[in-house]
């Protein structure tokens, strides 16, 4: 679908649904316990910097031209990839992106945690992991906030990004995140997978191969070529394509809180190769769960967090999501956590401060106490921390309906 038809439609399945208060492109039941009256993206500022994210949104959708990029930090919600995935696929879909492209990728599997089920990993030798989250994990961090340090001579990894649950991704080019230096072993292909030409850029950290057809399947060996060489540090892997897209990258660590965060030195330097036009930022669980957490404390971590994240990236537009409810282990006994509501109040500040949208998933779940009926009906994990598969991609459709209906309004001013 391209040129006109693609404005017919989106004019005809966008704008009207929204203007005629109907439903928004992913139909949800009516369940009791989701206020939907409360999905909606909201701004207490000026929300310019919302504007080229729509703009490029359209060019994608309308014209099948360009790209947009979106980048989704956030902690154990993040990194199972349920919720982000879930947007993704829709986002894709709506945009009939032939080809797919996946975007950041890491090989959790390698690093011993849970892996995302949109790509298969699979690894030979010894692998450590190394998290932005756990303290004593004194290692350095790139974007993604976990690495995977191999000492063994026979290590390899595979990516393969066919999936049986998930759409197939395709890229063209792929650049590997790692160390480079005398005591670092060297990267090495697979001959089952010919690349064309590969570019080695010591300074920036990474060894990008190109391809002249699309693949979905990329696997690296190391090789020890001297005597100093003891080990190989791997921050992860960015598959792109040239076709129009609208990638949404995900990254998220278990336990991670904007603290986490500020420990990723290399976080800067490597982000920049994620092109972001909007940071989703759902970072802040595990923040309140702080025996010491102020509110002070929390947006002063954030604002150095976004300093660092616009000297690299100085217009980048923010989404801030809130906390879900949640209650807190204590002593074998878990607690509803209050705190949820300062980090709520905390999000509305900032948004207004750095111009930034604002998705009150507190208040779609129902406010302070809505956990428990949550879990009641199989949304939420009797933890009352994480919800259920079926609970992330409940999430995801409202998250994607409230960023459409948002689309929608700025489609219709613009053509008015």
């Amino acid at each position: 679908m391209r040129g006109i038809e693609r404005v017919i439609f989106s004019l005809v399945f966008f704008v009207p649904l929204v203007l005629n208060g109907q439903d928004f492109p992913v139909e949800i039941p009516e369940y009791s316990y989701v206020k939907k009256e409360h999905n909606r993206l909201q701004f207490f500022g000026d929300s310019i910097l919302f504007d080229p994210v729509f703009e490029k949104m359209d060019s994608v959708l309308s014209y099948g031209k360009g790209k947009l990029n979106v980048v989704h930090f956030g902690g154990s919600h993040i990194q199972a990839d349920i919720l982000t995935s879930r947007v993704r696929e829709h986002l894709q879909g709506i945009a009939k992106v032939a080809h797919p492209s996946r975007g950041l990728v890491f090989p959790f599997k390698a690093a011993r945690t849970n892996n995302p089920s949109s790509y298969t990993v699979n690894y030979s030798g010894k692998w450590a992991g190394c998290r932005n989250s756990v303290l004593r994990h004194q290692c350095e961090f790139g974007m993604t906030g976990i690495t995977a340090t191999s000492y063994d001579t026979f290590a390899s990894i595979s990516v393969n990004l066919v999936s049986k649950y998930h759409p197939t991704y395709y890229y063209k080019s792929v650049k590997v995140f790692h160390e480079f230096g005398e005591q670092y072993y060297e990267l090495i292909v697979e001959e089952d997978i010919p690349y064309d030409y590969k570019v080695e850029d010591h300074a920036q950290g990474f060894t990008e191969y190109f391809f002249s057809s699309n693949q979905t399947r990329f696997e690296m060996k190391l090789n020890k070529l001297d005597s100093l060489q003891s080990e190989f540090v791997l921050y992860g892997f960015l598959f792109e394509n040239d076709e129009p897209d609208i990638i949404y990258n995900a990254i998220g660590v278990n336990g991670a809180s904007v603290p986490s965060y500020l420990r990723c030195g290399k976080l800067e330097e490597q982000l920049k190769f994620l092109k972001p036009d909007l940071i989703v930022f759902s970072i802040g669980i595990n923040d309140a769960y702080e025996s010491d957490f102020t509110r002070y404390s929390y947006e002063r971590n954030y604002g150095e967090l976004i300093e660092k994240i616009r000297s690299t990236c100085p217009n980048i537009a923010i989404l801030f999501t809130t906390n879900n409810d949640s209650y807190k282990l204590i002593r074998r006994r878990r607690y509803l956590n209050k705190k949820g509501l300062q980090v709520k109040a905390s999000m509305q500040a900032m948004s207004k401060k750095y111009g930034a949208g604002y998705w009150d998933m507190f208040e779609i779940m129902g406010g302070l106490n809505s956990a428990p009926t949550w879990v009641e009906n199989g949304k939420m994990k009797r933890d009352k921390i994480h919800f259920t598969a079926a609970g992330y991609r409940l999430m995801g459709d409202l998250f994607f309906n409230a960023l459409m209906q948002k689309y929608g309004d700025y489609i219709a001013d613009k053509r008015n």
